[in-house]
Parts: C-alpha cells; structure tokens; sequence
C-alpha cells in the first residue's frame, strides 16, 4: 500500500523465512528512497502524531516503553525455549 513502510513480521506475519524477510526489508527501503523527497513535509511534529494517534484511539508506545514491550518478549522466547510456557 502507498505509505506504508514495513517489512518482516510486521508486513508478512511469522513467516519463519529469513529471506522472505530480508527481500521485505528491501522492498520497503526502496519505498522509502521513491518517496523521500516529499516524506519532509508529511512527518508531523511528535506531538501532532500522538495526538493524531489518540484521536484515532490507537495505543502507542515511547522508546521506553517499546524496550519493555523487546524485554518481556525475549524472556517468553527464552522461556518457551526451556519448555516453561
């Protein structure tokens, strides 16, 4: 879709395919490079985007939040792996 810039899980789901994955990732950079001249103008300011998001009743996480959100799935991960689920 047109502005939409995502690649691996977030695009395909869990596909398990390292190179269905790495050709995602590619394909979204070239998306990115096509529509680089114009993307200046259409990034909000960080304060419009969360109100943006909250109007649309989207959640939303900082850098912060988003460390803890990779911390918590790495120890499910970790735990699934030792057969503790």
């Amino acid at each position: 879709m047109p502005g939409d810039y995502v690649a691996g899980w977030i695009k395909r789901g869990a596909s398990g395919v390292i190179g269905t994955n790495k050709s995602d990732a590619a394909g979204t950079v070239r998306a990115l490079l096509e529509d680089a001249p114009g993307l200046r103008d259409a990034v909000p300011e960080p304060v419009a985007l969360e109100r943006v998001l909250d109007d649309r009743g989207l959640r939303h996480s900082d850098y912060e939040g988003w460390l803890r959100i990779d911390t918590a799935e790495a120890d499910q991960a970790a735990d699934l792996e030792r057969g503790n689920a």
